[in-house]
């Protein structure tokens, strides 16, 4: 039998390794373009280990010692380590995050405040994120608190079944431990390959880090821990080398939760089960500065998120000096929180038991009810473009405006009910859109042309959106389907395609639709249409996570305010610049013109009503103030009305208006 429960100053350094991990991880400290410390995530998993052990311990220790385990005692430390600072750091975000955060933000922050009441953060955040640690996600405030989601899911449940284990299986625990350590690993590693946000946040998939703590609980209680042999000695080594590895060169691209994430959970369990006081890993965790930096760890890792979070929401540009700076802060504000909140909330001289349960009994449900009663838990999108001329803050909103596109577009393919008009089918994805809503917003002055579009009925964000290489399919086998979803009918679409006068391309061009437009073209010349090629949209440079960025929203998001006319002109121009820069989509619009050319069919170039080419500027907003792109190229649906009236004003569709009806 192994030594009792007791203090071990060199877990709480270990716990100082796992937080200092994470800090530098979400810190994201660069140079010479590498993130430093890319691998800094694994630091939850350290925590992961060492929560499965110290719970395990505390729970197996009572049980050899008296047979007995009081639940209700368990859940009352957990609940005094876990729910003082967690309320305390909600509260002290809240003004930070109505003043920083755009209402749609504010509106997920809100819910995520409530999902971590719940102890389901992990769940809301699989909902909620796309791809953690991506850039957008360093902008969540909670997001941290996935991790004590998966930590309070596991105390709710496993006492119970280790309570049955040691009473009915107490012959094969150690077995049945690894057992189901080696299930929930490879669970991890099969479901990374397929959905790796799932095993990312999900219980069942971190389920054997935590286990891994309970088996080196288990063995230490059994068997003791042994120091005797010159390999013994060096264990803790080899195991910081294991994490040091992990924290430096693991990054995005590793697939984790998985097989290769035991590195770092194989040397957190090397320290934990055989460092000690005469061996030098032991001896440096168990130094004064890193046992002081575990014991803030906790208060460290709920200050370091939310700071880090706003002030990368406040600051438009960042830099690694800042960085030290916020985690200076992150420090100042732990080392109050641990004297302050976490010891006399653990003590039950200061807090009773009763006291406790009281206050935990108000504090506990009236903030989840204050924050779902006053904060917005529904925005109002369809309003932003209005309410935007007088916050201008709300036109760097990409989700409000993605939602206000998203519910005031026409998402059916409409049938032609005037034989009088020219009948024009538009083929296109999200850009496509865009150009149906620049003529159905002005009917008034469109009012020789009648137009729809393929368009799948759904609400799902930017998916699916039909393709031009798609409509190759309807041609020559009168397929209504794209990337495996249904647009309209076949019935509708065969109709809508007979009734048409012209057919007219409006999308973001990619490789598969320019290899199929010439085929196309050449079926429709057939059929006896008038075909209707555009160019690309002018668009702004962009990523996946940047590309609601544009030079007016940056100028917005650093100053807080409109440009004055100068500022206007200087942001057009750039905007311009931008887009003539762009040599993919200039080669593209070259290839456009020349397959149109070559086929007698009809070019039109959207620079013309989207810039002004004398003045060498692009348009950015309205003469009432409105936004017109919301992303890197897509019109708000005032903005499409605006445009509208330009494409009318410079004839724009003035060759489709010639066609007969």
């Amino acid at each position: 039998m192994g030594a009792p429960l007791q203090y071990r100053s060199e877990v709480d350094g270990l716990r100082a390794i796992a937080v200092i991990s994470v800090l530098l991880y979400h810190a994201e400290f660069v140079s010479f373009g590498r993130d430093l410390f890319s691998g800094g995530y694994i630091g939850v998993d350290i925590f992961f280990v060492i929560s499965g052990y110290l719970i395990s311990k505390i729970i197996l220790v009572e049980l050899e010692e008296s047979d007995r385990f009081n639940l209700l005692n368990f859940y009352e430390r957990r609940a005094r380590r876990i729910l003082p600072m967690l309320l305390v750091v909600i509260w002290v975000s809240l003004p930070f995050a109505w003043e920083f955060l755009l209402p749609t933000a504010f509106m997920e922050y809100s819910k995520s405040i409530v999902s971590s009441l719940l102890f389901v953060s992990n769940l809301f955040f699989y909902n909620n994120t796309a791809g953690y640690g991506t850039e957008s996600a360093l902008l969540k405030p909670f997001l941290h608190t996935w991790s004590l989601g998966v930590e309070e899911q596991f105390y709710i449940a496993f006492p119970i079944v280790l309570i049955g284990l040691h009473k009915w299986y107490r012959r094969h625990f150690l077995a049945i431990l690894v057992a189901c350590i080696c299930i929930s690993l490879l669970l991890a590693e099969v479901i990374s390959a397929r959905n790796s946000e799932l095993a990312f946040y999900w219980l069942p998939t971190r389920l054997w880090e935590l286990l891994v703590g309970a088996l080196l609980a288990a063995a230490d209680i059994r068997y003791g821990r042994s120091c005797q042999t010159v390999l013994h000695q060096n264990l803790p080594t080899i195991g910081l080398c294991l994490i040091t590895y992990s924290v430096l060169f693991f990054d995005s691209q590793t697939r984790h939760p998985g097989v290769i994430t035991a590195l770092p959970v194989v040397g957190t369990a090397l320290i934990i089960y055989f460092a000690h006081s005469r061996e030098l890993v032991g001896r440096v965790l168990s130094s004064r500065a890193f046992v002081a930096v575990g014991l803030i760890s906790y208060s460290l890792y709920l200050w370091h998120y939310p700071i880090l979070a706003f002030a990368r929401v406040n600051e438009n540009t960042t830099n690694n000096y800042d960085k030290v700076g916020w985690l200076g802060l992150a420090f100042i504000m732990s080392i109050g929180s641990y004297f302050v909140i976490e010891r006399p909330f653990r003590k039950k001289t200061t807090w009773p038991t009763k006291s406790f349960v009281s206050l935990a009994c108000v504090a506990f449900p009236s903030t989840a009810v204050i924050v779902f009663l006053l904060f917005p838990f529904n925005f109002d999108y369809f309003d932003i473009e209005e309410l935007a001329t007088n916050r201008p803050i709300l036109m760097t909103d990409y989700s409000g405006y993605l939602n206000n596109w998203l519910d005031k577009r026409d998402n059916k393919t409409n049938a032609f009910i005037d034989p009088a008009k020219t009948k024009i089918l538009i083929v296109g994805n999200s850009h496509g859109t865009d150009t149906y809503n620049t003529v159905t917003q002005n009917r008034h002055l469109f009012d020789e042309l009648e137009v729809t579009i393929i368009h799948h009925s759904g609400r799902e964000s930017w998916a699916p959106q039909y393709q031009v290489f798609c409509f190759l399919d309807f041609l020559k086998k009168g397929s209504n389907t794209c990337k495996g979803k249904e647009f309209a009918t076949k019935s509708v679409l065969a109709r809508v395609y007979r009734d048409a006068d012209a057919i007219l391309f409006s999308t973001r061009w990619s490789e598969n639709d320019l290899m199929a437009l010439q085929e196309i073209t050449t079926i429709l010349k057939h059929d006896g249409k008038t075909v209707v090629i555009t160019s690309n949209a002018p668009q702004q440079p962009h990523t996946d996570i940047t590309k609601g960025d544009t030079p007016l929203k940056n100028f917005i998001k650093i100053h807080r305010r409109f440009p004055v006319q100068a500022e206007r002109n200087s942001i057009e121009r750039i905007t311009y610049e931008n887009a003539i820069e762009n040599a993919e989509m200039i080669e593209i619009n070259k290839k456009l013109f020349e397959i149109a050319h070559a086929n007698n069919a009809i070019f039109l170039d959207k620079m013309d009503y989207i810039c002004d080419r004398k003045e060498e500027k692009c348009r950015v907003l309205t003469p009432e103030g409105h936004l017109i792109n919301w992303d890197y190229g897509h019109h708000t649906i005032i903005g499409a009305k605006f445009l509208g009236g330009v494409m009318k004003e410079m004839n724009w569709l003035e060759p489709l208006q010639r066609q007969p009806g």
